[in-house]
């Protein structure tokens, strides 16, 4: 299904731009969050199994990525970003019939979709997690996080290298060669960005018990970008009930971008499948 794409203006946040891979009559209904320095076109391979399986995806590029409007990979705070999402949320509710609705999140998107299932209790389906932020794979040294601090405050929106290297997201060199093809991808954070990332991370495990909703965690066995440790340490502390974790030995951060790609799309639509079943779709 090809995608339909709009930007919509927005009261005091930028424009927001938004991708539907929209069908006739879906099972369920799916809203999925990007990561850090990307952009919602690089899931068109994801929506295309999900459609497949009848669940109707929607996405928007987070404000200072892609083509939303905003300063590059900057916020004034972490909610800003779950404000993002409940915009999403809402259009995609305003388009049901009433199907079953599920958050899915990548690396920094699945950071975001955790804390906004936390703070937001949004009525969700389910929770899925890919490579999750919940902590950063790379040690920062004491100077480096004291100036990110300091320039958090005084200059926030200053863009500082961020360090990633992208041959760490996929085996697969196709991934990075379109990634360092793309005009929308980022590679710079602004120090503000980084601040508010840590104290989201911390909030989140705080408020991990509070979950309610079922969870599926889907990690990267060889992950140097994120903290897999800590995604189980979230996994673990989250309260849900239902609860699914799959480990894949060797890959890298970006599982919906490896060569056992295929794999993992369908671990994922089993598992959206076995919700439908159980909750009776």
């Amino acid at each position: 299904m090809t995608a339909t794409t709009t930007t919509r203006a927005r009261t005091n946040a930028p424009a927001q731009f938004l991708r539907h891979w929209p069908l006739d009559v879906p099972r369920a209904r799916l809203v999925l969050v990007h990561g850090f320095g990307e952009h919602s076109g690089r899931y068109g391979h994801v929506a295309a199994a999900l459609n497949a399986a009848g669940v109707a995806v929607s996405a928007c590029d987070l404000r200072g990525h892609g083509e939303s409007g905003g300063t590059r990979v900057f916020i004034e705070r972490f909610d800003d970003y779950l404000d993002d999402v409940d915009a999403v949320l809402a259009e995609t509710r305003a388009k049901s019939s009433g199907e079953p609705l599920f958050l899915l999140g990548h690396s920094m998107g699945g950071q975001i979709a955790a804390l906004h299932a936390l703070r937001r209790k949004p009525d969700i389906a389910g929770l899925i997690l890919s490579s999750p932020s919940m902590g950063f794979a790379v040690h920062v040294p004491a100077w480096k996080a004291a100036a990110g601090r300091f320039f958090s405050r005084f200059v926030p929106k200053l863009t500082l290298p961020s360090g990633l290297d992208r041959g760490l997201l996929s085996h697969d060199p196709e991934v990075q060669r379109d990634l360092d093809a793309d005009p929308l991808a980022e590679l710079g954070a602004t120090a503000r960005w980084y601040t508010e990332c840590l104290a989201a991370q911390e909030a989140t495990f705080v408020s991990a018990p509070d979950l309610s909703v079922p969870l599926l965690s889907l990690v990267s066995g060889t992950d140097e970008i994120t903290d897999a440790a800590a995604t189980r340490r979230f996994h673990e502390a989250a309260g849900s009930r239902d609860k699914t974790w799959i480990e894949y030995p060797g890959l890298y951060h970006e599982i919906f971008n490896e060569f056992e790609r295929e794999k993992v799309l369908a671990d994922l639509t089993d598992w959206l499948a076995d919700q439908l079943t159980r909750q009776g779709e």
